[in-house]
C-alpha cells in the first residue's frame, strides 16, 4: 500500500541525491559515496533508494527495502532512525517495540541522549513493560533520562531495572540514583535517607560507600 502525502516526507526526514539521465555513471557514483555523511557510517545507496520510496508515498516499500537489506542488522544511525519512524508512521507498533531495543541501544552508542530519551517515551507510551527484558538497557536509559532532566520518568526507570534483576552489579548505583532524585528534584529527603540508610547497611563495602556516607551527612544538615 502507497500513501501519498507530503506530511509523512517531513517526518520520516529524508533527503534524496537526484541523477540526471544524461550524467556520466562515475560521476553519480560520486554523488552517491558522498551524501550525507555520519561517523563514516551511512551506507548512502541503500539510503537514497529509500529516500525515492518514501518520496513516492511507498513507504511499506521502503520498510521491506530496509528489512532486506539489512537483515534486521540496522548499524547505521540515519537508515534506523527513517525505520523506525517509518515504522511509527505506519502504526506498526508491535514491531516499533520490538525494534526499539535495538534502537536504543545503538543511539546510546553514539551518544545520542535527546532521540534516546524520545524513542523511550514513546515507546514505553506503547507499552508500559518496554525494555524490562534488557536489565542493562533500561539503567543506561535511566542513567540518560535522568541526564536530560526527565526526572520522574528517570526515577522510575531505575526502580523497574532493580525490581527485574536485583542481583545486577549496578544495582546499588540504582539506588543512590533514585536517592538524589528523591532528594535533589522531588522535595522528599526522608525518603532520600531511608534509601541511602539502606544501601549502606547492604552494600557497606561498595566502592562508593564514603562518597554516599558523605552526601547522606549533606542531606542531614
Amino acid at each position: 500500500m502507497c500513501i501519498r502525502d507530503s506530511q509523512y516526507h517531513e517526518r520520516v526526514a529524508y533527503k534524496i541525491n537526484y541523477q540526471r539521465n544524461d550524467e556520466p555513471l562515475e560521476d553519480s557514483k560520486k554523488q552517491i559515496k558522498t551524501a550525507i555523511p555520519v561517523n563514516g557510517l551511512v551506507d548512502n545507496e541503500l539510503l537514497n533508494r529509500i529516500n525515492v520510496l518514501i518520496k513516492d508515498g511507498n513507504l511499506d516499500g521502503a520498510i521491506s527495502l530496509i528489512r532486506e537489506e539489512t537483515r534486521g542488522n540496522i548499524n547505521d544511525p540515519i537508515i534506523a532512525g527513517r525505520y523506525f519512524n517509518l515504522l511509527q508512521l505506519r502504526k506498526m507498533n508491535p514491531e516499533l517495540i520490538e525494534y526499539g531495543r535495538n534502537y536504543i541501544q545503538l543511539l546510546s552508542k553514539i551518544n545520542q541522549k535527546d532521540k534516546l530519551c524520545e524513542v523511550y517515551l514513546l515507546c514505553k507510551s506503547i507499552d508500559e513493560n518496554f525494555i524490562n527484558n534488557d536489565a542493562s538497557c533500561l539503567y543506561i536509559t535511566a542513567k540518560m533520562l535522568n541526564e536530560k532532566n526527565n526526572h520522574l520518568e528517570a526515577k522510575q526507570a531505575f526502580e523497574r531495572f532493580i525490581a527485574i534483576d536485583e542481583n545486577h552489579a549496578m544495582v546499588p548505583n540504582a539506588q543512590f540514583f533514585i536517592a538524589k532524585i528523591l532528594n535533589e528534584k522531588l522535595n522528599e529527603p526522608l525518603k532520600a535517607v531511608d534509601i541511602i540508610n539502606g544501601l549502606i547497611k547492604k552494600h557497606p563495602f561498595h566502592e562508593n560507600t564514603a562518597y554516599i556516607q558523605s552526601y547522606l551527612r549533606q542531606i542531614k544538615t
